[in-house]
C-alpha cells in the first residue's frame, strides 16, 4: 500500500461519515456548535465513541478554516491507501466471482474520478486500476466528489498500463475500451464475463499506448445533436449496461 500525504482535510457530511464507519484513523473532527443536522449529531456520536477529539466551534469559524461548502464539518484524518492489483484479483477469487474492473485511463479531472469512484462502487465493481502519471490519482477533490464511496472502493495504480493490460488478458480479463464513435455499439457487445472498462480522458480519449492493448472499442449510441456524454456519464452508462448483461448471464447459469 502507498499513500503521498499521511494526513488530510477533508470536509461535508457523507466524506466524512463514511470515512468515520469505515475506520480510518482520525486526528480530529471539528464541527459547527449549531447541531441542527441530526446527521450531524451521528458524526458527533461515532467520533466520539472511538475518543477521537471532537471541537465543536461557530460556523463562522469553520468558513475561515475551509473556504468550500463544509456542510457543518471538517475532519483530520489519514489518506485513502492505495491497494496492490494482486491483492484486488486474489479478493476476486475468494469470492469466486468474475473479474469487474474500471480503468479510468487519462481521467484528469478529481470531480469526474470521484464520480465514476462513487459509480464503480454502487455497480459492486472490484477495483479500479489508475496510471500512476497523466491522470487524477486519490486526493481530497476525489474523496469529496466521491461523497464517501472512495472509502470502500479498492483502488490501485500502476507505472506500466500497457503491461497491466497484458498481464489482465493473460489472466483470462478481456479489456474494453469506451470512445465516443469508436467500434460498435455497447448494447450489441459482450460485458458480461470477466471484464476490465476502459475509460479514456476528458480530452484526449483513450491514448495510444492502451488502445493497443484493447480486446474491443464500444460507443454509446446517441439520438440528439451533441455526440457524446462526459466521462462520468459515459463510465455510469456502460458500467451498468455490463451490470445489466451480468444479472441477465447469472440468471441463465440459475435456470
Amino acid at each position: 500500500m502507498e499513500n503521498e500525504n499521511s494526513v488530510q482535510l477533508i470536509a461535508g457530511i457523507n466524506p466524512v461519515r463514511e470515512a468515520l464507519v469505515a475506520g480510518r484513523s482520525f486526528e480530529s473532527v471539528t464541527i459547527q456548535n449549531d447541531l441542527k443536522n441530526q446527521r450531524l449529531f451521528e458524526i458527533l456520536k461515532i467520533a466520539r465513541q472511538r475518543k477521537i477529539p471532537v471541537n465543536l466551534v461557530p460556523h463562522a469559524k469553520l468558513d475561515k478554516i475551509y473556504k468550500g461548502n463544509h456542510q457543518g464539518v471538517l475532519a483530520r484524518c489519514s489518506v485513502k491507501e492505495y491497494a496492490s492489483l494482486d491483492t484486488i484479483l486474489i479478493a476476486v477469487n475468494e469470492k469466486k466471482e468474475s473479474p469487474f474492473l474500471l480503468i479510468p485511463e487519462g481521467v484528469e479531472d478529481p470531480q469526474n474520478l470521484g464520480a465514476l469512484v462513487r459509480t464503480a462502487l454502487c455497480a459492486g465493481m472490484h477495483g479500479i486500476i489508475l496510471p500512476r502519471t497523466g491522470a487524477a490519482g486519490l486526493s481530497y477533490g476525489t474523496e469529496k466528489a466521491s461523497a464517501g464511496a472512495i472509502t470502500y472502493m479498492d483502488i490501485t495504480r500502476v507505472n506500466d498500463m500497457p503491461a497491466t493490460l497484458k498481464s489482465l488478458k493473460e489472466q483470462g480479463i478481456r479489456i474494453v475500451g469506451c470512445e465516443s464513435g469508436q467500434g460498435r455499439s455497447l448494447h450489441d457487445a459482450d460485458l458480461s464475463g470477466p471484464i476490465a472498462l476502459v475509460l479514456g480522458g476528458e480530452n484526449v480519449g483513450i491514448r495510444p499506448h492502451v488502445r493497443r492493448n484493447l480486446d474491443e472499442v464500444v460507443h454509446i449510441p446517441s439520438q440528439g445533436p451533441i455526440g457524446s456524454l462526459n466521462v462520468s456519464a459515459a463510465g455510469a452508462v456502460v458500467i451498468f449496461e455490463a451490470v445489466r448483461q451480468r444479472a441477465c448471464k447469472a440468471r441463465k447459469h440459475k435456470d
